[in-house]
């Protein structure tokens, strides 16, 4: 294997890693906001709690790494329900300025805390022989650690996805209705009304209208090799599709890609 290939293994695969740590430590921001609707900014305090509790029971009480892993998980859930029912219940429904000044707040607090207890250096962490080691692919050998890492992370990103858009759990989570004011008491019939968008008109290609000023257009190939410009009047957009409502009629040829190109073609013609 040549050097530059080698380098550029090695640069993915340790940036591959620390991206896993990232996201492991900024998934609840995303679970939080999207779901939840709460603006959670202090997500990486409860990381470094996780983090500190299990430095400090294996270099201070040795405990083994998965006990002390799963230890920390546990201190971690508890903190975080201490602070869901004291600070963070207060502010659903709220002002997202003062879901952000409050999480702040406990960012700058928790950093002190954190300082004042185990100070301001690095905590020492031996892994476990299973971990110190490399992991011998065939072609190259990769850090044991950091693979671990990647893997906990893909089976992360893999159990929220199925969880959340997979299963009867994850449907009625995202149906959820936000019942701070306790209006809705179970057993209740309500009557609910659901909007959906039903586009009318022609559904074409995005890619196919333009912008002259304010006003949109298209290109309807009239014979091959002639165009013209329509001015067009759209409706609801979905996904990669465009609602037509005025401007152009079924069965028509519109021009989809390299609008631009012809528009600047046009142009220079004085079309």
């Amino acid at each position: 294997m040549s050097s530059s290939l080698s380098a550029i293994i090695s640069i993915g695969f340790h940036g591959l890693a620390f991206a896993m740590v990232l996201y492991l430590i900024s998934v609840g921001l995303s679970v939080t906001m999207g779901m939840m609707g709460f603006v959670n900014l202090a997500h990486g305090v409860f990381a470094m709690l996780g983090g500190y509790v299990l430095t400090t029971l294996m270099s201070r009480a040795g405990v083994p790494f998965v006990p002390a892993l799963l230890c920390a998980f546990i201190a971690t859930a508890l903190g975080s329900i201490i602070v869901e029912r004291l600070l963070y219940r207060r502010l659903y429904g709220g002002d997202e300025l003062d879901q952000v000044l409050l999480t702040m707040g406990l960012v700058f607090m928790s950093v002190a805390g954190a300082t004042y207890v185990w100070g301001p250096l690095q905590q020492p962490l031996q892994p476990p022989a299973w971990l110190s080691g490399a992991v011998d692919v065939g072609f190259r050998s990769f850090p044991a650690y950091r693979s671990f890492l990647i893997l906990c992370g893909a089976a992360l990103v893999t159990a929220l996805w199925l969880g959340i858009e997979r299963t009867r759990f994850g449907a009625r989570v995202r149906a959820s209705v936000d019942n701070s004011s306790r209006a809705l008491k179970a057993e209740m019939l309500v009557r609910a009304e659901l909007s959906t968008a039903h586009p009318t008109g022609l559904n074409i290609s995005s890619s196919a209208v333009f912008l002259r000023g304010e006003k949109h257009y298209v290109f309807v190939e009239e014979q091959r090799g002639t165009f013209s410009r329509r001015e067009v009047k759209i409706g609801a957009e979905q996904g990669d599709k465009v609602a037509v409502l005025q401007g152009v009629e079924p069965g028509q040829r519109i021009v989809t890609g390299n609008c631009l190109l012809l528009e600047q073609i046009f142009n220079s013609a004085g079309g």
